[in-house]
């Protein structure tokens, strides 16, 4: 339901590690997820941390606050650029890699205010926690995410720029295809790990700087 092909094509090599966390995250439970994203960054997985436990946006939202308040993670407002919602707000959540750079957090959650691509069984989070090695697409300059990550076939070889474009086109349309009803800012969705009620939003994660 992402509609990302390298999604698929990932989590079909194995490149996933995942982890489940039953209990609600402490402070102190933090390190080990911290521990968790960049051990799977270095072997060149991505990171997926499940919380089965956790069912309500308000669930959530603790979860926000509390990654919020570690040394590493930051939780911010994320404004509408379009189609915005009556009553709801984005979220963005940015992880500092073992290197030293942001990296976005991709976020899902088992709520009907969640864009479709993002609704999943599950409330979870997806890191990529590693270097910038894709050959043919990187982030800016002391920022990073998914789209850094190497892309293989499956025989193990890094994809050439053809079979790399055709796959980002691909998923380019099918997104947009499953953005469009109801229609999603998928500009924005990019810097996005939730979208939940505003009021869960004003009583966990602190407004903007002035």
């Amino acid at each position: 339901m992402t509609g990302c092909g390298f999604a698929s094509t990932f989590a079909g090599m194995g490149r996933i590690n995942y982890a489940d966390q039953l209990d609600e995250v402490t402070a102190e439970a933090v390190a080990g997820i911290d521990a968790f994203i960049d051990g799977s960054g270095t072997s060149d997985h991505f990171a997926v941390i499940h919380f089965p436990r956790l069912r309500t946006p308000r669930g959530i939202g603790r979860l926000l606050r509390t990654l919020g308040d570690a040394e590493r993670w930051t939780a911010s407002r994320v404004p509408w650029r379009e189609h915005s919602r009556d009553g709801a707000a984005l979220v963005g959540l940015n992880f500092r890699t073992s290197h030293g750079e942001l990296t976005s957090v991709m976020g899902f959650a088992p709520l009907g205010c969640m864009p479709v691509t993002r609704r999943a069984p599950f409330v979870a989070l997806a890191v990529w926690g590693g270097a910038k090695r894709n050959e043919h697409k990187q982030s800016p300059a002391g920022a990073i995410g998914f789209i850094d990550a190497p892309t293989f076939d499956a025989a193990g070889k890094q994809l050439d720029a053809e079979a790399h474009e055709k796959l980002w086109r691909g998923t380019r349309t099918r997104a947009e295809e499953l953005l469009g009803d109801p229609p999603e800012d998928g500009w924005r969705l990019k810097d996005a790990a939730f979208c939940l009620p505003e009021s869960v939003v004003a009583e966990f994660v602190a407004p903007p700087a002035a």
